[in-house]
């Protein structure tokens, strides 16, 4: 039995537009490495923008196929929605090399250090991005994080 490959599609969760569209074998990782640090410039960008936002992008599995066509299901994939969606994707090309799966992990070590803006208000509250949240494996908003805080800047 072949290994199953995935085309994905990075959604914007506040237009529902499709921004990017890509290859993976392993999507949580993948969703992970975009939100770590993006190697397409316009995607890291994009998700920055979100984050300012205190947004992230949505991950939707489009199609599932074996790893010998993942590469012209992708490319299926951008060719059909590139003319409906504002892309980020460089190329219609797929960009998906199965030597250059991306291995990031899936859970942070503790004493990771993460680099994020974070909101602080008068009262102490701490609001930490989702992006930040979610690479922490901390969906709840209520749920409690320690941080350590390097610089704070006033910006009132």
């Amino acid at each position: 039995m072949s290994e199953i490959g995935y085309v994905y599609a990075l959604v914007d969760p506040s237009t529902s537009e499709v921004r990017y569209v890509g290859a993976t074998k392993d999507p949580k990782a993948r969703e992970k490495s975009h939100l770590q640090r993006s190697p397409n410039p316009d995607v890291a960008s994009w998700i920055n923008e979100l984050d300012d936002k205190n947004l992230t992008p949505d991950m939707v599995i489009l199609r599932e196929t074996d790893l010998d066509g993942l590469a012209t299901v992708e490319e299926e994939e951008i060719e059909r929605l590139s003319d409906s969606n504002d892309l980020l994707n460089r190329v219609k090309k797929s960009g998906y090399n199965p030597e250059r799966e991306w291995n990031y992990p899936t859970e942070i070590e503790s004493d990771t250090k993460i680099t994020a803006t974070v909101k602080m208000y008068s009262n102490g509250r701490i609001i930490i991005p989702k992006r930040v949240r979610r690479m922490l494996g901390v969906g709840d908003e209520s749920a409690t994080v320690e941080v350590d805080i390097g610089v704070v800047q006033n910006d009132a």
